[in-house]
């Protein structure tokens, strides 16, 4: 699918990150995109934004451009859920049309500060 998508999108929103597992998914492939030269808006519930930040830089890009919304995202009813997507759709929209390397300044470290950080071996599982 990621192959598809690099192939045939000009720009991607990828969302939504609104639990771990899910989060996780979404920073992969936000990544993924981003290495392969598609712009994208990964979309994160701002509960696992932290965790995604860090799986950014372990996947080597601390620049990822995450754009956060207000957890959970789920069960909401669609009222909230329509007012939240009109709250964010300027910075997703920002996202998509800014040059990668004033989002990767912008971006890095945006929502981890040095207490934060892990070294990289600490991001490494020792087996």
């Amino acid at each position: 699918m990621l192959d598809e998508l690099a192939e045939s999108c000009a720009a991607v929103i990828n969302a939504y990150g609104d639990c771990g597992s899910c989060a996780s998914w979404c920073i992969f492939d936000g990544v993924t995109l981003e290495k392969r030269g598609v712009p994208t808006a990964t979309v994160n519930s701002d509960a696992f934004v932290v965790l995604g930040q860090h799986e950014a830089i372990a996947l080597g890009l601390p620049g990822l451009p995450i754009v956060t919304v207000p957890h959970p995202m789920g069960d909401v009813p669609a009222e909230e859920v329509r007012k939240r997507a009109e709250a964010m759709i300027a910075q997703v929209l920002r996202v998509l049309t800014t040059e990668a390397e004033v989002l990767e300044s912008e971006y890095t470290d945006r929502f981890i500060d040095e207490s934060d950080k892990f070294t990289r071996s600490e991001m490494v599982c020792q087996l």
